[in-house]
């Protein structure tokens, strides 16, 4: 198997990744560094369209793209304080 051919047949953009998710899903997203922003972006993004409802994320460290939700309705865990959730 030639992996950066299967790389390269696999390689879609972010908006496309995210289509398969469907109204009332449940997202638990990579945390801390390896938080996917792209993914997380193009699923906000969508989520304020209104193309999405009822989303639940779950994320034990969120950074700086999981707050790409605030105000959206989408109902966000985590072990940890949540980042839409922090005030500073």
């Amino acid at each position: 198997m030639n992996v950066n051919g299967e790389y390269r047949r696999k390689l879609t953009s972010a908006e496309a990744a995210i289509e398969v998710v469907k109204s009332g899903d449940t997202i638990i997203h990579g945390t801390s560094i390896a938080e996917p922003p792209a993914l997380l972006t193009a699923l906000a993004d969508r989520v304020r369209r209104g193309g999405l409802s009822g989303l639940k994320t779950y994320s034990s460290l969120a950074m700086a793209y999981a707050s790409r939700f605030q105000g959206q309705p989408v109902e966000g865990r985590g072990g940890y304080v949540f980042t839409v959730i922090r005030t500073a």
